[in-house]
């Protein structure tokens, strides 16, 4: 997965740049970019840290070719390739020693190198049709209510406007990287996975959702404003932001390929669901199944719902949990599941733990009150899944809660502050990639917007002062600071007026609003980090 992936901004193609950057990382050096062994780690390096350059394994890389495969690994997605079109056209004339992967000796007589263009051309051959069953996304629109407003037009001047939102629908699919798999005179189905199905699959089509949406009322306000009274809807991605009815469902479903196209079969339960969940819900709602929720934790504000739906058949009632989307979120922190992704099991010995956290949540939240909680216990007695349970109970709360998050690893537990660090880098979407400057600009953007508001007061230059001394303490260069000039001689003093700002910092933001921070792995972290957090709770608390 490419960072924005786990939760670092929007998808979109560029993922797929990040993840061929991966396979061709793998390629050519024999060796995965991102090797941490447990996926935990590894997500966090994905995150955080550049992988080691392919020249340190392949001297002879060509350099060119390292380019390519840094670009295509970039953090950011402005800094990759736009499309991997460029990619191919800059690999072509590039020879890729031989050796590079395996012994010359596996080769075949007279390998050495090959370009790219040279290389034998892939012979397609026509394969007779088949079905198979694939994990698809679904996304259901209902466009009744637009219908219904084209009744006043004579039909050729209906259908006109009709043509024009199905174009606005048709390319806002397309760009969201779904396909529009059947369409009729009042909906549509749009899908993802069809191809290939990628991880982002779900929150790909969620988002694409929402901005379908917004350019349908985008289309009405232009191009019919005077036609239709539409004061009762909202410009952003508030509830009533749109005058589609959609539903979302992620499941397996029968595909089936042919020569000239791969088809879904409309009638499984996938797509029915995803039709289903339109029912009883209101214009500019967007609902996603539990199924689909499990993919985008984390992701998107949702308010869950239940909904009863008879079972003529077997004479009973269901009741299932929905979610409505309200909008995306602007710091993401995707919660996972361990296992196969989107299989729940149910928590099976840990809910009188769980029922603790809660009430400790509630405590902050009704009494003010700060509460730190520690768990403990051996390796596979379930503390992960513990502590994801409770990140779900958070997500789906109604009350406003501020999140920090950090996963303590291995490798920096001797590096003073490296936790501290990384719970701000995430906060802020600090890389180690970035260049000093723009890890500054990313952090001071961050304090500045978090200090200011609420009973302190501070001014612009008082928050520019404790910014730069708590950047200091966390290893950001802030070597040519005025405001660290007169005590640069004196590093306990700097380093203690440091430690107060940023205990005052936390101080701040949680009178503001209920602060959740989130410390894995802490055996691991490193001394300094630890006391800081300690010192923090005892004068706080």
């Amino acid at each position: 997965d490419a960072p924005e992936i786990l939760g670092k901004g929007a998808v979109d193609q560029r993922a797929d740049i990040f993840s061929f950057g991966c396979i061709l990382y793998e390629a050519v050096s024999g060796r995965k970019p991102f090797t941490e062994e447990s996926p935990i780690d590894s997500l966090h390096e994905i995150i955080h840290r550049d992988p080691v350059p392919v020249s340190k394994y392949v001297p002879s890389i060509p350099p060119e070719l390292q380019k390519i495969i840094e670009k295509c690994l970039a953090k950011s997605p402005e800094q990759r390739f736009a499309a991997i079109g460029e990619v191919v056209e800059l690999l072509k004339p590039i020879s890729i020693p031989g050796s590079a992967v395996m012994p010359k000796t596996d080769l075949p007589p007279g390998s050495g190198t090959e370009s790219l263009e040279d290389a034998t051309p892939t012979i397609t051959i026509s394969q007779p049709a088949f079905d198979q069953r694939k994990q698809v996304t679904v996304v259901y629109g209902d466009i009744s209510s637009i219908a219904e407003l084209f009744n006043a037009y004579d039909p050729e001047e209906a259908s006109g406007k009709l043509k024009g939102l199905w174009a606005k629908i048709d390319s806002t699919v397309a760009d969201g990287g779904g396909e529009i798999s059947t369409r009729s005179g009042d909906a549509f189905n749009a899908v993802w996975g069809l191809g290939v199905a990628q991880e982002a699959d779900p929150e790909r089509a969620i988002r694409t959702s929402l901005n379908i949406q917004r350019e349908i009322m985008r289309y009405f306000r232009k191009n019919l404003s005077g036609e239709f009274d539409l004061a009762d809807f909202a410009e952003d991605e508030e509830p009533r932001s749109g005058l589609l009815r959609i539903g979302i469902n992620t499941g397996v479903s029968l595909v089936s390929f042919t020569d000239n196209e791969i088809q879904l079969d409309v009638s499984s339960s996938v797509s029915n669901v995803a039709k289903s969940l339109v029912n009883d819900t209101g214009f500019g709602d967007t609902y996603i199944s539990h199924e689909t929720y499990c993919h985008v934790r984390g992701v998107f504000e949702v308010e869950p719902k239940q909904i009863r739906q008879n079972l003529l058949l077997k004479k009973e009632v269901k009741e299932f949990r929905v979610y409505r989307v309200i909008r995306a979120k602007p710091r993401a922190f995707r919660l996972r599941t361990r296992g196969i992704e989107g299989v729940e099991s149910r928590l099976i010995g840990r809910q009188g733990e769980l029922d603790k956290m809660k009430d400790a949540l509630y405590s902050v939240g009704e009494e003010n009150e700060l509460q730190a909680i520690t768990i403990v216990g051996e390796a596979g007695l379930g503390k992960s899944r513990l502590l994801y349970e409770f990140r779900d109970e958070l997500e789906l709360l109604t009350e406003k809660f501020r999140v920090f998050n950090t996963r303590a690893i291995e490798r920096t537990n001797n590096l003073p502050f490296s936790l501290l660090h990384d719970l701000f880098a995430f906060r802020f979407e600090i890389a180690d990639s970035d260049p000093d400057e723009i890890a500054r600009e990313k952090f001071s953007a961050g304090i500045r917007e978090l200090l200011t508001g609420g009973d302190d007061q501070l001014t612009e230059e008082e928050i520019k002062m404790r910014t730069h001394f708590i950047g200091n303490l966390i290893g950001l260069d802030y070597s040519a600071s005025t405001h660290l000039k007169g005590v640069s001689n004196d590093p306990g003093q700097t380093r203690d007026r440091a430690l107060f700002y940023a205990k005052e910092f936390f101080r701040h933001v949680s009178s503001v609003l209920s602060t959740v921070i989130y410390l894995d792995d802490i055996h691991w972290a490193d001394k300094d980090s630890l006391d800081f957090f300690e010192q923090m709770i005892a004068e706080l608390s």
